[in-house]
């Protein structure tokens, strides 16, 4: 759902790289980096 939510507004706005860039720093802090 979270997913879903992400997609729809990486579509509908113009922060899509910004979310791309939290998710991968989100990453990187959990360790899957």
């Amino acid at each position: 759902m979270i997913i879903i939510y992400s997609v729809n507004f990486c579509i509908s706005s113009s922060g899509c790289s910004i979310l791309v860039l939290n998710l991968r720093l989100s990453g990187y802090n959990s360790g899957w980096g």
